[in-house]
């Protein structure tokens, strides 16, 4: 006979504390390797990811300690002139060691102004992308230049980390 594998005990407090409403929330387990039992081996699905992920990979999976987390930005240089080539820059949030994060995006010019928000503080889950057209708060398309993309992250541990890498704003002629 086929013995128990695993399990789990559902808690509503497995959630991140700083989701107001779980409802529609998946829990998502970090690590297969880990038993279900531990309680720090869940964590509530990335908003990003529509808060479930059925038949996909886990929105939240646990990244490697000695991981040295960076943004990696997809083009590095775009020109945002609608001809569907390089129009949008896509920024992607890798997921820490210390689990999900909340995490706040803007885009902001070489002198440190802000540019352009692209997400106040919503719950990341592993590779989230985010995407600046290389407008301005306005809607307006910025000069050409060099822009840095920051975005800051929370964990539920209290962590806090900042991230930065830098877009290139072009212009065709």
């Amino acid at each position: 006979s086929a013995g128990k594998i695993d399990g789990v005990w559902f808690s509503a407090k497995s959630h991140l504390p700083f989701i107001a409403n779980t409802k529609g929330i998946s829990l998502e387990r970090l690590s297969a390797l880990e038993s279900g039992l531990v309680a720090s081996n869940w964590r509530s699905a990335a908003q990003t990811a529509g808060g479930a992920t059925p038949g996909l990979p886990n929105s939240q999976a646990a990244a490697s300690a000695e991981e040295i987390l960076q943004l990696t930005v997809q083009p590095k240089i775009i020109t945002p002139d609608n001809d569907g080539h390089n129009d949008v820059a896509t920024v992607f949030v890798p997921q820490s060691a210390h689990g999900a994060a909340k995490v706040s995006a803007a885009v902001h010019d070489a002198n440190g102004r802000l540019v352009k928000r692209l997400t106040g503080e919503t719950l990341a889950g592993t590779n989230t992308p985010l995407f600046w057209d290389g407008s301005d708060e306005t809607g307006a398309r910025v000069m050409p230049g060099w822009y840095v993309v920051i975005v800051n992250c929370t964990y539920a541990d209290n962590v806090t980390q900042t991230l930065r890498c830098a877009v290139a704003v072009s212009a065709t002629y």
